[in-house]
């Protein structure tokens, strides 16, 4: 999964539809006679993973890779119309991401990503910001 950011966008295609009335393209499709079945499985998967995407061979999280790594889910669920919930999957994710060497959470890596989308503005309205 940390290779393949394709695997976290499939979990949200299987388990949420579209915001619009289009069509997915073909390589994202969904058969109607499996989609009960897909979106029971996207949704383990998404709620099963804890990893937070980025990290190396010593276990050091890198900011320009988990950034690559949420810019393609980002930009992919926004063409497939799932930016809303991509955004608030993609918060799931980031909220198991360790605290820094100074204890302070998220670690520095995830609160740079972060502060790098207007995630604010996408789900106004819905979260309440404390900083």
């Amino acid at each position: 999964m940390e290779a393949h950011p394709e695997l976290f966008i499939q979990g949200i295609v299987w388990t949420y539809k579209r915001k619009d009335d289009g069509e997915d393209p073909p390589e994202w499709k969904v058969a109607p006679e499996n989609a009960k079945h897909l979106a029971e499985r996207g949704y383990k998967l998404l709620d099963a993973l804890q990893v937070t995407p980025g990290h190396n061979d010593l276990g050091e999280l890198k900011t320009d890779f988990l950034a690559k790594w949420v810019k393609t889910v980002r930009e992919t669920c926004s063409q497939l119309a799932r930016a809303e919930i991509a955004h608030i999957c993609l918060g799931k994710l980031l909220a198991h991401a360790p605290a820094d060497d100074e204890g302070i959470w998220p670690c520095e890596p995830v609160r740079d990503v972060m502060e790098d989308y207007p995630i604010r503005e996408n789900l106004a309205g819905r979260v309440h910001w404390s900083l």
